[in-house]
């Protein structure tokens, strides 16, 4: 029998948690710098970890009305 790599298929695949991650310590610092009150604070945390949602529906919003 061959003996097959489960490490051959996955070559690559971890460099989008690590961009993900940046982008959302950025965007906690900004939505935390623009926050003015406890629950703007709370919010902020949540958008920071949602904001590729926000990106993508800002743009068909965009392209959709354009």
């Amino acid at each position: 029998m061959a003996r097959t790599s489960s490490s051959a298929h996955a070559a690559g695949a971890g460099g989008g948690g690590a961009v993900y991650g940046l982008g959302a310590i950025g965007a906690l610092i900004s939505y935390w710098q623009n926050a003015s009150g406890f629950g703007d604070h709370l919010w902020s945390i949540l958008k920071a970890f949602l904001w590729p949602a926000f990106v993508v529906h800002d743009l068909l919003g965009h392209l959709l009305v354009g």
